[in-house]
């Protein structure tokens, strides 16, 4: 689960075009899901007016709050998706020495 001030960074591109894949967003609220879809929602800052939100399984709940509350599932955690990367590079470098220690 995520909490409050941490970063986190989209997955993948929202349906509704709201963000895009790559965008940085730091975690303002967070609260349990309404359906099976999610395990939780997250608050990044983005406005709705409307008071019924559709979720992607076509379930309907009440938002009265204003926020615009984006499944858990859209993200991950900014800092262990640049471990990710970071150990990617150093398995790179690891098979070039590997190779050069070969020869």
């Amino acid at each position: 689960m995520y909490l409050p001030g941490q970063e986190i960074v989209s997955i993948r591109n929202h349906p509704n075009n709201i963000f895009k894949k790559g965008e940085i967003f730091i975690v303002r609220d967070v609260t349990s899901g309404v359906c099976n879809c999610h395990d939780f929602l997250i608050n990044t800052g983005f406005e709705v007016s409307r008071t019924s939100i559709n979720c992607a399984c076509a379930k309907s709940f009440e938002n009265n709050s204003g926020i615009w509350w984006l499944s858990n599932r859209h993200f991950a955690l900014l800092e262990s998706m640049q471990g990710r990367a970071v150990m990617e590079e150093c398995g790179e470098l690891v098979e070039v020495l590997c190779d050069l220690w070969q020869r």
